[in-house]
């Protein structure tokens, strides 16, 4: 999404080499702005909790058909960042205009005050998009996105208070001009959502009507905890102790199942069952071969 804007951008100056972002917040995009997110994700995201993984191994056949990088896969976000990417370009080019006056003073837009504004919408859509594929929170997750777009502006504030000499282009740039202009916070949730909202129903009627595997699953975990929370209230209010499956009172019988061959075929069990990983006690999966 933020290389087809620079790259439309260009095209519109004719291969110039004009930009309209500054060089500075332009290397600290990858740097700063947007690099919490992916590392948060990557180390802590999952679909279903580890015991249910477990239960239903079949989850494993998504990665051995390779759902997520497959070319349809692939082909998909690209459509997708290029969609954005031209609802970005269309609003701010057209409704910023050279002859679109946003202050009481008259003032037309600029092309660094367009230029902060793009980016603006870029860094919020690219959140935005983590905030609909994200399955699990936790307040990392919370941490991670609110808080990089946080630092977008606060890095604005601050670099615009450096001496003209070091700020160049955006010197009480934010503050004097671009945080004045009523356009500039309409457009920051005008656009992002209008990013966001094909992509949204997408998701929504694929998931209802197409659900992959992980998506029964959720659906699956939230039906069990929502029982155990109601029978935990029965047994407060009935004064008796609650009453929990095989399975809640002693979680390692799920992997006892699993490494004693009764998975389905085409699974392979994780590492082995002598792993101090699973705390199995010695002797308690069978010596012979796996169904």
């Amino acid at each position: 999404l933020f290389g087809i804007t620079i790259f439309t951008f260009n095209a519109f100056a004719a291969f110039s080499g004009q930009f309209m972002y500054n060089d500075f917040y332009m290397t600290l995009f990858n740097v700063i702005f947007t690099v919490l997110t992916p590392f948060v994700i990557g180390a802590f995201d999952r679909d279903v909790d580890r015991e249910m993984a477990y239960r239903y191994p079949i989850m494993y056949r998504q990665g051995q058909r390779n759902d997520y990088f497959s070319l349809f896969a692939i082909s998909g976000w690209i459509f997708t960042a290029a969609y954005q990417a031209g609802v970005i370009m269309t609003f701010i080019l057209v409704g910023c205009g050279s002859t679109v006056v946003n202050r009481r003073a008259g003032q037309p837009f600029t092309m660094w005050e367009t230029g902060v504004l793009m980016f603006s919408c870029v860094v919020v859509t690219v959140h935005l998009e983590v905030v609909q594929i994200q399955e699990q929170w936790t307040w990392l997750h919370h941490v991670s996105i609110w808080v990089s777009q946080l630092v977008w502006w606060l890095f604005l504030l601050a670099f615009g208070a450096f001496p003209l000499s070091f700020s160049t282009s955006l010197y009480d740039l934010f503050l004097g001009i671009v945080a004045a202009s009523p356009q500039y916070w309409l457009y920051l949730i005008v656009v992002p959502l209008a990013c966001q909202l094909p992509d949204f129903f997408v998701r929504a009627v694929r998931r209802h009507v197409w659900p992959d595997d992980h998506h029964i699953l959720m659906e699956l975990q939230l039906k069990e905890r929502r029982e155990k929370r109601d029978r935990l209230r029965a047994a407060g209010k009935g004064g008796g102790p609650p009453s929990e499956t095989e399975e809640e009172q002693d979680p390692q019988a799920v992997v006892l199942r699993v490494f004693n061959g009764e998975h389905p075929s085409g699974f392979v069990a994780p590492y082995t069952a002598d792993s101090r990983f699973y705390k199995l006690p010695p002797g308690a999966v069978n010596s012979g071969p796996s169904a």
